[in-house]
């Protein structure tokens, strides 16, 4: 029995439809549930997901009050839920005439048009529903979700920003507007949209964690930092965020720093390989190559099928000149990898070394072939070609 719990949605009227109606159905009776309450109990199943429940509330529904047209609109959203966009719109239209300025009509008409890859027609109807609803918030995020699911991020964005001017203290706006530009490949609009999002709720860890994210990538790695350092202020136990702060370390060449921020992060997380290939990384970079080995093995040990320690092994190897060992680890980097553009130069480069000709000229020819303005690789097959042309 439905005893509340989501107040935000349903109040005690619904409540006590709700559980009137499951008490009936446990007596195997039928009894009588004017219109309104049967939307409201169709309501609750469908938004619960619960859409056989919501079928057999028309059922009955439709024996009661069998030409309702607030009814047939619910019957229009079971159509949506079986993809049966077809049969929805035949009823839509049925109905528009008798009630042409009922904005829920013109959202489930949206969501028919939709199905229908009919995304212009989705955008009238969706933006005719917002004209006529009273508080167009309600529907908002329901839109930009609809459009989300299909990437169509620009017509969400839109929507976004013009509910953002008529209401620009709604914070979710703003974060699922930062969402979308982030999913529109738009980097820097989303990094201002963030911090816009931040002037309304400072206190966000998500938002500040995301931002950071946003600013490493842009190679803002100072202020990607103080945003990971905002997250642990107001969530020391938010873990992946020491993690990335000692990427942007890293990134911004401060390896010591980055080395103890990961090693923070393995104390609490002390089977993540990649910390612990990062770890060697940043030991590389400060020339320990011993330590970057001992770190790249135990990264190998946690899970030998990442491929990256191996790479990092091969590389040392390489510049040690034990070149046969050099070897084994690039195979087996490749093995893992096998169009990873640094794995296929440095096993060019290893493979000419131990004059493994025709090895290295098939890596060479298939890193070029993906990327042909690699320098180093084209010096690298000039000689190849060089020494091809002397056997012949």
């Amino acid at each position: 029995m439905y005893i509340g719990g989501e107040e935000e949605l349903w109040n005690d009227e619904i409540t006590a439809s709700v559980n009137r109606y499951e008490q009936m159905l446990k007596n195997h009776s039928e009894w009588y549930f004017d219109i309104h309450e049967f939307e409201n109990i169709f309501d609750f199943y469908f938004h619960q997901k619960k859409f056989q429940a919501a079928r057999d509330v028309l059922k009955l529904a439709f024996r009661l009050h069998p030409k309702a047209p607030a009814l047939q609109l619910k019957q229009a959203q079971i159509h949506i839920e079986r993809r049966e966009a077809t049969l929805a719109l035949e009823l839509l239209n049925h109905l528009e005439p008798m009630d042409q300025f009922n904005e829920q009509l013109h959202m489930v008409k949206g969501s028919a048009y939709l199905l229908l890859d009919k995304i212009d027609l989705a955008k009238e109807s969706y933006q005719h529903a917002m004209e006529l609803s009273e508080d167009p918030d309600d529907w908002i995020l329901h839109i930009v979700y609809a459009f989300q699911k299909l990437g169509e991020f620009e017509i969400a964005i839109e929507f976004l920003i013009r509910s953002i001017d008529d209401n620009p203290h709604y914070e979710d706006l703003y974060w699922e507007l930062a969402v979308c530009y982030e999913q529109a490949g738009k980097d820097p609009e989303a990094i201002q949209t963030y911090m816009k999002f931040l002037d309304i709720d400072p206190f966000s860890e998500a938002a500040w964690f995301n931002l950071g994210i946003l600013l490493n990538q842009a190679e803002e790695f100072d202020k990607a930092i103080e945003a990971f350092d905002f997250v642990l202020a107001i969530a020391p136990d938010f873990h992946t965020s020491i993690f990335n702060k000692g990427n942007a370390l890293a990134n911004a060449g401060k390896h010591q720093e980055a080395i103890q921020a990961y090693s923070e992060y393995i104390l609490e997380n002390d089977n993540h390989a990649q910390a612990f290939y990062y770890i060697g990384e940043s030991y590389e970079k400060l020339n320990n190559t011993q330590m970057a080995f001992q770190y790249y093995r135990k990264a190998r040990a946690l899970d030998p099928n990442y491929s990256e320690p191996w790479y990092g092994q091969a590389s040392i190897m390489f510049k040690q000149n034990n070149l046969y060992e050099a070897v084994h680890f690039i195979r087996k980097a490749l093995s893992l990898s096998q169009s990873n553009p640094d794995f296929l130069l440095l096993a060019g480069q290893i493979f000419f070394k131990v004059e493994y000709y025709d090895e290295a000229l098939a890596t060479i020819e298939k890193l070029l072939t993906e990327y042909p303005d690699e320098e180093d690789a084209i010096q690298l097959m000039a000689k190849l070609k060089e020494i091809e042309n002397e056997k012949s």
